[in-house]
């Protein structure tokens, strides 16, 4: 029989290496591709959860708030103010106690140092005669620190209101809990950090990509005015004016007094929108996008088309906040 003989071989060609590494690198690529995927899933789900939960302590203060902003009505507690604005709101108490509302929930949630900082009247002219309230008295929480207490200034643009609100809404839960409210509880666990405005450091709660959470007293969008944020055929969509008695003019010892001129006098743009107060947190991109925090408006404008994570929308079972 003839024997065969087997040449061994030395090794993989040039042509079988390069497959082998365009193997290897698809593969790398998959596996990195989806390494940063579930992170960055897993990251928002982090945010969504801090945010929720952030949510739930400043609708617990703001609950609060409210309660006690409408017992002052009721008792009478601020008589010299509270005769004022029903003189204005024409003797009706049901448009008295929206102003009221609106002015005295400003004066407890405010979004700016500035706002923070100074006491507030309210004051409108009708019929050339000015109608002033005597000023609510400023937190002393908010002027107990030296930074908020020396402010003279509006914000000098809508990122820095956002941090200025972020270290107010930081101070407003803290001192709340301090006060055995149990806002803490949803503070407890949470990142914090801190963000320079000027040249003083604050306090804040954090996201994990350590941007600030900020807050917006009265938020609103084309989303929040639309159900099922709102109920089709309500007599209004304003939370605080059910029945609409802001919506239209009345008078005032002859005189005709205009819901714009009123709402101007708050800071608002105006009434019978809808709106929630929220939490909002930058997102991936560190970025609150366009985030309209007009230093003289109660109203602020939240986009929803970007990577912001809205608390409002996490009010809602199942949903997601951006």
């Amino acid at each position: 029989m003839t024997a065969l003989h087997y040449r061994s071989r030395a090794g993989f060609t040039l042509i079988e290496l390069l497959v082998v590494v365009a193997i290897l690198a698809v593969l790398s690529a998959i596996g990195v591709g989806a390494f940063f995927r579930i992170r960055g899933s897993a990251e928002i789900k982090a945010n969504e959860t801090t945010v929720a939960k952030m949510t739930t302590g400043l609708n617990k203060a703001w609950s609060a708030g409210r309660d006690s902003a409408e017992k002052e009505f009721k008792d009478g507690t601020y008589s010299n103010q509270i005769a004022t604005i029903t003189t204005i709101a024409g003797g009706d108490r049901d448009r008295a106690k929206a102003i009221w509302m609106y002015f005295r929930m400003k004066n407890e949630f405010p979004q700016t140092f500035l706002e923070a900082k100074s006491s507030t009247p309210f004051s409108v002219t009708i019929g050339g005669t000015p109608y002033i309230t005597m000023p609510l008295p400023a937190k002393r929480t908010y002027l107990a620190n030296p930074g908020i207490a020396a402010t003279t200034a509006v914000p000098s643009s809508p990122d820095v209101a956002a941090d200025q609100a972020a270290a107010l809404f930081y101070i407003l839960i803290t001192e709340k809990g301090s006060r055995g409210e149990m806002f803490a509880d949803e503070a407890a666990g949470s990142l914090t950090g801190k963000v320079t405005i000027g040249t003083t450091e604050y306090k804040v709660f954090t996201d994990t990509f350590g941007k600030p959470l900020t807050y917006a007293r009265f938020a609103t969008n084309g989303e929040i005015t639309t159900p099922p944020f709102v109920k089709t055929g309500a007599a209004s969509q304003d939370p605080f004016d059910p029945t609409n008695r802001l919506g239209a003019a009345w008078n005032v010892a002859g005189n005709a007094v205009t819901p714009v001129s009123v709402a101007t006098a708050l800071g608002l743009t105006g009434f019978g929108v809808n709106w929630l107060p929220s939490i909002i947190c930058a997102g991936p991109n560190k970025n609150f996008d366009g985030l309209n925090v007009a230093p003289t408006s109660g109203l602020v404008n939240v986009p929803t088309d970007t990577d912001n994570i809205l608390g409002y929308r996490l009010r809602r079972e199942g949903e997601r906040g951006n």
